[in-house]
């Protein structure tokens, strides 16, 4: 009837002016304005390079059916936080997936949780998207959401980093305690407070980690360890001792913590780490 003619006539027109519908928006002062703020970010770009920037910000709108401008903010956003121009587009890609799949209206979330992750391990270590996944993983077997990571990490991925180990071993710790029910933001709050404990040679848990293994936190995780490894070196440790391992930490915080990963909880927390 009418009406399908009436789709069809709009069919062909939406097909008619998407070509001029993009150069519309390319001249749009609008979408110029939030280019030029990206510009600021790459003092040195090359004309080709702007062009590819721009280009990259409406093949995105398309896309992912968000306005260039919001494109263009999380594209600011990025570079700021360091990620290079010719790594932008493949970042905000994923940026963009992990928004869709955690149900949030913005990016800026994604991209400042992601952003933090790989600063904080180096690209060459992790990746944009390794990172996202990691961190979707935990959401499925712990009780967290993809935000209240996002929000929170920054906490603990510098000191971790710095003792060498690794994201995944965060992430597998935020699957095991939350599941268990400790709140996102409280569970790093405990990690942080146990590295921090580890990178103090002269703290009563560095001393007992030294007397269990005979090497430092940092070189056990160094010499092919990781967290679990070393959490369960403590344990065995403390158990020998005749003493709960919380008694090796020095604040209440990071004794939780390692009740959290060990003793009865030490199965889920392997499995997790797999």
């Amino acid at each position: 009837g009418p009406v399908g003619a009436a789709v069809v006539g709009i069919g062909a027109l939406t097909a008619a002016t998407a070509g001029f519908g993009i150069k519309a928006v390319q001249a749009s002062g609008n979408f110029q304005k939030g280019m030029n703020m990206v510009y600021t970010m790459l003092p040195n770009a090359s004309q080709q390079t702007k062009d590819k920037l721009s280009k990259d910000v409406l093949d995105l709108s398309e896309k992912y059916g968000q306005s260039a401008n919001n494109i263009s903010n999380s594209m600011y956003q990025a570079l700021s936080a360091g990620v290079k121009a010719n790594d932008v587009k493949g970042f905000l890609d994923v940026a963009q997936q992990a928004t869709i799949a955690s149900g949030l209206d913005d990016t800026s979330v994604a991209v400042d949780g992601i952003t933090s992750v790989v600063n904080a391990f180096g690209e060459k270590n992790i990746s944009a998207k390794k990172a996202s996944d990691l961190m979707f993983t935990a959401v499925r077997k712990g009780k967290t959401t993809f935000p209240e990571m996002a929000s929170s990490i920054a906490q603990v991925s510098p000191v971790a980093s710095s003792l060498g180990v690794q994201f995944s071993d965060l992430t597998a710790v935020v699957a095991t305690m939350t599941a268990k029910g400790t709140p996102t933001s409280e569970t790093m709050t405990q990690m942080k407070a146990a590295f921090s404990e580890f990178s103090k040679g002269s703290s009563k848990a560095s001393k007992e980690f030294k007397a269990a293994t005979g090497k430092s936190f940092k070189d056990f995780i160094a010499q092919g360890g990781n967290l679990q490894t070393a959490m369960q070196a403590l344990d065995q440790h403390a158990q020998k001792s005749g003493k709960n391992i919380n008694e090796f930490f020095g604040s209440v915080e990071a004794g939780a913590f390692a009740l959290s990963v060990t003793g009865k909880n030490a199965k889920d927390f392997a499995e997790n780490m797999k």
